[in-house]
């Protein structure tokens, strides 16, 4: 270290703050400064991650074939911000909805890990509520090892339309979704006399053991204000 020094100080090296001088610096340094660069770079990425990250309050999924226009997307988060509240604190009214291209049916990669994407939101995800059309819906009510929400009880406190209940193994797991106004004020209308094949559903995932307290039991409990909400709105 002595001797670097020394050559910094010294006739050789230039003198300092000369041109010379620091090309001589970046010469024999440059790979510190690189690690420098490299470390402050990350560092700064960490920052503005955690300054612009988006942490949902609520999060609503779509797993299906229905495109969306941007009117459309547009129209269902003014809906779900009539609902907005910051509920982890982080200062942010944020309801997002997720749209997610998926056929169960369709076996090229994309979809498979689409599938995959499906399985693990339901199992690990932040998403309680959840549309899908009628393969989807399909696809995650015949699982055995998922829990929803027994929609049925819900019937008379927020007005569900009986023909709008979806029995499945002797729970109402789905809601068709034809005629809700998170829906017809977004521009998808859906006709009433749409058919099953072609509809949109709705459940209502069952709570999981770490939402039993705490946050995240704030949270799901509050996913579910805006579901019956949601299931609130039929015109």
């Amino acid at each position: 270290m002595d001797e670097e020094r020394q050559k910094l100080r010294g006739e050789g090296f230039g003198k300092r703050f000369s041109k010379k001088w620091w090309g001589n610096i970046w010469y024999y340094y440059r790979f510190r400064f690189l690690v420098i660069l490299f470390i402050g770079a990350i560092i700064g990425y960490g920052i503005y991650d955690q300054v612009t990250k988006v942490n949902p309050d609520v999060t609503v999924d779509y797993f299906g074939y229905q495109s969306f226009t941007e009117e459309q997307l547009m129209g269902i988060h003014d809906f779900l911000q009539e609902m907005g509240k910051d509920v982890n604190g982080d200062g942010k009214v944020s309801m997002v909805f997720y749209p997610n291209a998926y056929s169960p049916s369709a076996k090229d990669e994309q979809s498979l890990g689409m599938g995959q994407k499906l399985e693990l939101e339901i199992a690990a995800g932040e998403a309680v509520i959840f549309l899908f059309d009628k393969p989807c819906f399909d696809l995650v009510t015949q699982n055995d090892n998922y829990i929803f929400q027994d929609l049925g009880e819900w019937a008379e406190e927020c007005g569900i339309p009986e023909d709008k209940l979806v029995e499945v193994n002797g729970q109402y797991v789905g809601v068709k979704m034809n005629g809700n106004r998170m829906l017809t004020d977004s521009g998808i209308d859906l006709p009433d006399d749409i058919s099953d094949d072609d509809n949109v559903y709705m459940i209502v995932r069952g709570r999981r053991y770490n939402e039993e307290k705490g946050d995240n039991m704030e949270r799901y409990d509050y996913s579910l204000e805006v579901a019956r909400y949601i299931l609130s709105s039929f015109n």
